[in-house]
């Protein structure tokens, strides 16, 4: 299975880590389909719930979807694509950790196991030790 990690900017769009501050705090949310399985993430500031960033990633793919109860829960309409947990990371880029805690209260907590399965397949973030606090 595919898997590849996406940090989505001010703009919603992709974008790498080096143009980021030393500590992002961010939200994140683990997304599968039958083909891929990826870590969609963007900072606090911006991602103030998990639904955005799903509503993000689903515009970017053109994935039928929509607010189910907005702004807490964008739903997808196609069942080959679910989010499988999320929570939040703070990203450090000056010692390259991710540390990832707590739990999205739309879409649930997430599987460390299944974070560094793609972590592990991520060429771009090979780099980074990952740490979990559950």
């Amino acid at each position: 299975m595919k898997c590849s990690v996406v940090n989505l900017n001010e703009n919603g769009q992709p974008n790498g880590v080096a143009d980021k501050p030393p500590i992002q705090v961010c939200k994140f949310v683990v997304f599968a389909s039958p083909e891929e399985q990826i870590l969609i993430f963007g900072p606090v500031r911006q991602y103030h719930y998990h639904a955005a960033l799903v509503r993000s990633f689903c515009q970017l793919r053109e994935i039928p979807s929509g607010w189910e109860k907005q702004p807490d829960l964008y739903q997808i309409y196609d069942r080959a694509y679910k989010v499988s947990g999320g929570g939040w990371l703070d990203l450090v880029v000056e010692d390259k950790s991710i540390l990832f805690y707590d739990r999205s209260t739309a879409y649930g907590g997430f599987d460390p196991d299944a974070i560094i399965e793609i972590f592990d397949q991520c060429a771009g973030y090979s780099e980074y030790k990952l740490l979990f606090q559950t």
